[in-house]
């Protein structure tokens, strides 16, 4: 997707959607016979950033970096410390008080829809029983706004006797993203949606998102590995490694300009059809070690794959940085990164 200057205007100037500051998940790893805390995985370890009305916000990181329990935190589903997360200035622990209204301002559509769906309910029972759950209690209003749904995603109407087997996986992502919808929500957190898809039908979910994202003013947090396609769909880049921050910036700054080594290595291995280039970015890439979710490093994350950690890097934590507009990175020697870019 190729922002227009005025519509990133346009977004800046809006207020937050999403304000996530500091934030912390930790979950205990018990064992033995009486089943005792051992150790503690550090899930997410304080990490801040926001997300603008009606503003697309991608959050990348390989598998184990935090990104899909950050997301699952937002609408209170996984134990984040209290007063980490503000949705459209209220509290989380407020809403969770009322989880109607939680549920109302976020949805979470997950990567798997057919796990997520009910195998024993036709499609139109499905999201009309999301729409009783929500107060819609006159039948005949829900069976309208049923087919509404099923329309605005790009379904017949037949699809509302069909059951989710009958389904192919892009028509089955399509219902998930319907009864998300069922509530009129103001934000989605978007877990992998188009990662178990093939490509021509993840273009086709990518550009229905967009267009909901303009027609019904929603804020999107999306969570994947697919660098391609946060580049499509994002306003702006979130980089996540072993549960910490570590680039925050407008898609095109960080993929042109990326200051960290790890979004280094990350972009490195995107395929490019310049052979120049790919060549290029062989040359710099960078073996990210496996690491132990329960232990504790001192200094930066990153220091064990790092071609350029020494003693600062083992032994003090880099604060994050402005390093230009809206361009932020944790990472005491970013000026030392090469510049190159992904085309």
């Amino acid at each position: 997707m190729k922002l227009q200057c005025t519509e990133k205007e346009q977004i800046a100037g809006k207020g937050k959607a999403i304000e996530v500051k500091n934030l912390e998940v930790r979950f205990p790893v018990r064992s033995g016979l009486f089943r005792r805390e051992t150790a503690v995985v550090r899930a997410v370890d304080g990490v801040t950033f926001d997300v603008v009305e009606g503003e697309t916000v991608g959050l990348v990181g390989e598998s184990g970096s935090g990104k899909t329990t950050t997301g699952r935190s937002l609408l209170g589903l996984a134990p984040a410390i209290p007063g980490s997360v503000r949705l459209f200035g209220r509290s989380l622990e407020e809403l969770m008080n009322s989880r109607h209204d939680l549920q109302k301002i976020g949805q979470l559509v997950f990567q798997d829809p057919f796990a997520s769906l009910n195998p024993r309910l036709a499609i139109g029972a499905a999201i009309s029983e999301a729409l009783y759950v929500h107060g819609m209690k006159d039948k005949s209003a829900r069976h309208e706004r049923m087919f509404e749904l099923l329309d605005q995603v790009g379904l017949r109407p037949e699809t509302a006797t069909r059951y989710p087997v009958a389904l192919s996986g892009g028509q089955r992502q399509r219902v998930a993203i319907a009864r998300a919808l069922a509530v009129e929500p103001r934000i989605m957190i978007l877990d992998e949606v188009v990662s178990a898809l093939d490509v021509s039908i993840q273009g086709q979910i990518l550009n229905l998102l967009m267009d909901l994202q303009k027609t019904q003013k929603l804020s999107f947090l999306f969570i994947t590995h697919d660098l391609s396609v946060v580049r499509y769909v994002s306003h702006r880049v979130v980089v996540m490694y072993r549960g910490c921050l570590m680039e925050e910036g407008e898609t095109e700054s960080v993929f042109r300009n990326p200051k960290h080594p790890y979004t280094h290595s990350l972009l490195s291995a995107v395929p490019v059809p310049n052979p120049a280039t790919q060549r290029f970015k062989r040359k710099m890439q960078i073996r990210v070690e496996a690491h132990n979710l329960t232990s504790v490093t001192v200094g930066c994350r990153f220091q064990g794959s790092c071609p350029h950690a020494d003693d600062l890097c083992r032994n003090q934590e880099p604060e994050i940085l402005e390093v230009s507009r809206r361009h932020r990175v944790a990472c005491h020697h970013w000026a030392k990164i090469p510049d190159f870019s992904v085309g």
